[in-house]
């Protein structure tokens, strides 16, 4: 199985399975998006049959891509090829040190 892809914050794992509730995509699955910024991370596949995303109960994001994708950005990141396969997305997070080592979401 292939390592994790990293596009900014944004990171997919790859797992086993997929699980939870099927959402409805044109071929663009919009990742995560900015906060402060706007801006956004794309997941794209030329054949939308290619890309089926799921979202559990947990609020978890899982994708299945059968065919080759790609994730772009708004603004200042490269943009990535994703080989087929089941990944799962999980938060980017940081601690701080300096609040009793309370973790948090990255906001971008």
């Amino acid at each position: 199985m292939t390592n994790f892809r990293r596009h900014g914050d944004v990171n997919l794992h790859p797992i086993e399975k997929v699980s939870g509730k099927k959402i409805e995509h044109n071929g663009n699955y919009i990742l995560a998006r900015g906060e402060a910024t706007n801006s956004v991370h794309t997941l794209s596949v030329e054949n939308p049959l290619d890309l089926e995303v799921y979202i559990d109960d947990f609020g978890d994001t899982f994708y299945k891509l059968m065919g080759e994708g790609m994730i772009t950005h708004t603004h200042d990141h490269e943009t990535i090829t994703i080989p087929p396969g089941i990944y799962k997305q999980i938060p980017e997070r940081e601690l701080d040190h300096f609040a009793e080592n309370i973790e948090k979401k990255v906001k971008d």
